[in-house]
């Protein structure tokens, strides 16, 4: 358990020093939980990963989904803090406006478009925010 234990340590610091950080501590990276099922009933794991796809593409800023804890109920995402807002933005968007993302993806080039209006609009907005960005909570993150 020791050797466990100390690889787990090491592998921290390891991670925790490969980030460029401010004075502060602060770096530009962090990580949220997610849960699909407050944005609507239809929206799932699929709809989570196209959002996800979608934000990261269009913007250019690292965003993953690094951890599947449990289906269609939590999951990570982690990546640059813009990114992590805007998907915030996004799925908020998507609950307020009652948005079927999955109907949507019936026709996958409009639900493409559909969505990229939003997260530029998110996207703009992250970016109109003082630094340093702080995440505040959504109504799935």
């Amino acid at each position: 358990i020791e050797s466990l234990v100390s690889v787990v340590f090491y592998r921290g610091l390891t991670m925790q020093v490969a980030v460029e950080r401010d004075a502060a501590g602060r770096s530009n990276y962090s990580m949220c939980a997610v849960n699909p099922s407050r944005i609507s009933k239809t929206f799932n794991e699929e709809a989570l990963q196209f959002v996800v796809n979608n934000i990261a593409e269009e913007t250019g800023w690292l965003l993953e989904i690094v951890n599947y804890n449990i289906a269609n109920m939590q999951y990570v995402c982690a990546g640059d803090l813009r990114a992590l807002d805007t998907l915030a933005g996004v799925t908020n968007f998507l609950k307020m406006q009652q948005i079927d993302i999955e109907q949507m993806r019936s026709n996958i080039e409009e639900a493409k478009d559909a969505l990229r209006k939003i997260i530029r609009g998110c996207a703009e907005a992250t970016l109109k925010k003082p630094l340093p960005l702080e995440l505040e909570r959504g109504f799935a993150t």
